[in-house]
């Protein structure tokens, strides 16, 4: 099994960033991740791999906040998980997060904000989604949780209204 790069960077209002998984060898074998830290989630799931095919594998910012210690902390030593087979074949791959990418939903946030020219409590689950999907248009974000982070955004934008 071949895995690259060895690590991946989650950068400015990047919340996606792939890692190609190889068969090299001379059999099938079903691949997995292992020890993805809370904040990311993957796609595709494990995932048999036949030989001398390669396979994206995708890691995405899930909605899990990320506290700027830990991040912090990453650029030090970064976040590592590991993609395993079957066959015992094992590979390590670091996360590095720079300290703007912990607030990357945020950001999206203050987005949708300028672009509806709205106040925040008039702007509508309509306007979000909008700039939510032009945002993210070519990513593997699963759509649920585009529904999710615009709720996330709506709620805090009333809780702010109302201090």
């Amino acid at each position: 099994m071949i895995v690259n790069p060895k690590a991946i960077t989650f950068f400015g209002n990047n919340i996606e960033a792939h890692v190609d998984v190889t068969n090299g060898g001379n059999n099938t074998f079903i691949f997995s991740v292992d020890g993805l830290p809370d904040g990311f989630t993957l796609h595709p799931m494990p995932h048999e791999l036949q030989k001398g095919d390669t396979l994206p594998l995708v890691i995405i910012r899930s909605l899990v906040l990320l506290e700027p210690a830990v991040v912090q902390s990453s650029a030090r030593s970064p976040f590592k998980f590991r993609v395993r087979t079957n066959l015992n074949d094992q590979e390590e791959v670091a996360i590095v997060i720079d300290p703007k990418n912990v607030d990357v939903w945020k950001n999206l946030g203050d987005q949708v904000k300028r672009e509806s020219g709205k106040a925040s409590s008039d702007i509508s689950v309509n306007d979000a989604l909008h700039t939510v999907n032009t945002s993210i248009k070519d990513s593997q974000f699963p759509e649920a949780y585009k529904y999710v982070l615009v709720s996330w955004l709506s709620l805090k934008w009333r809780s702010d209204v109302l201090r």
